[in-house]
């Protein structure tokens, strides 16, 4: 192949006569630059096209050295791209041992069969598709597999992120769960323990204040539980969305079970008086819950005093401007 390609580019190149060195002809001055440049002579014309021929002549030679079942057996190991780019533009012989039926139909079982019963299907459609070359075929083939592949990849690339929201979506479930069951277990055990400790202390004299303070594990707690229902309640809010839906059925713990058996109305009655039972308690303990609902008494007694006062001057009033 190679030897033919600077055969011909040696045949197309302008030959020098042996005296070329001692300066132009006659001839040439005379000869205008442009005509020379244009328009190749005849001779050097037949030269070129002799050259070519001679060059593919013996390129051919060569292939004919051999009969062509051995230069099937030799093109039979070459792949699809490089018997059409390689094998072909060799000569005339080469391209016709390259297209020749048997090779590209063994490209064809080799290249897009991996089983008795796809070898039997690809020679059933050989045999629907005769009237076509095994080349073009293989190119339809070839095409119709690279269009499988694109799809294959953009699915398999689909799944991959399904899969990897998938697995976001479990993190943060995994990580409400934690917080609605363990962590709340773990706080309302330690809130208890606190609590008791600080009673103790201050029942021993060991410890003075408020049961404000003693309580204040207790009501830490409260304030946990409360932020942990809001988001449960959000979450069972926008439960009707598909993105929601899968952490609404998937998440636990006693709020979630306060909402599912009671109903959500009841559910944040029940969680507030319950977040209110600590600081009333502690209110009452240290005396302030009293006060404070005599407190409550007074002013709503002085108020209620007040209107009847005010009713009294107004009927007052208008009795005078009557009579």
């Amino acid at each position: 192949m190679a030897f033919a390609a600077t055969a011909a580019v040696a045949a197309t190149r302008p030959r020098r006569s042996p005296d070329s060195g001692a300066g132009p002809s006659p001839q040439s001055k005379s000869t205008s630059p442009s005509m020379a440049l244009s328009l190749p002579s005849p001779q050097s014309a037949a030269l070129a096209t002799a050259a070519a021929a001679a060059a593919a002549g013996k390129v051919s030679g060569t292939i004919g050295r051999l009969p062509d079942e051995c230069w099937l057996r030799i093109f039979a190991h070459l792949e699809a791209t490089e018997l059409a780019s390689s094998a072909s533009p060799l000569c005339c012989g080469a391209l016709a041992l390259a297209t020749h039926p048997q090779l590209w139909v063994s490209l064809l079982l080799l290249d897009f069969c991996a089983s008795l019963t796809q070898r039997a299907m690809l020679r059933a459609w050989l045999l629907l598709h005769n009237r076509f070359h095994p080349r073009q075929l293989y190119i339809h083939k070839r095409r119709e597999h690279s269009l499988d592949l694109d799809l294959a990849r953009a699915e398999l690339q689909q799944r991959v992120e399904q899969a990897r929201e998938q697995e976001r979506k479990q993190r943060r479930l995994r990580a409400l769960n934690l917080v609605q069951v363990r962590i709340t277990h773990l706080l309302l055990c330690m809130a208890f323990l606190g609590s008791t400790m600080l009673l103790w202390l201050r029942l021993r004299h060991a410890f003075r204040c408020s049961f404000y303070v003693v309580l204040a594990p207790l009501m830490a707690f409260e304030v946990f539980l409360l932020g942990s229902s809001v988001v449960v309640y959000i979450v069972f809010l926008l439960r009707s969305s598909g993105g929601w839906t899968f952490y609404w059925n998937r998440l636990r713990g006693a709020v979630r079970w306060l909402i599912l058996y009671t109903s959500p109305c009841e559910g944040a009655a029940v969680l507030l008086l319950a977040c209110a039972i600590v600081p009333v308690t502690a209110c009452t303990l240290q005396g302030d819950l009293p006060q404070v609902l005599a407190t409550r008494c007074f002013d709503a007694r002085c108020h209620t005093v007040r209107h009847v006062q005010l009713g009294t001057c107004t009927s007052e009033v208008v009795e005078h401007h009557m009579s």
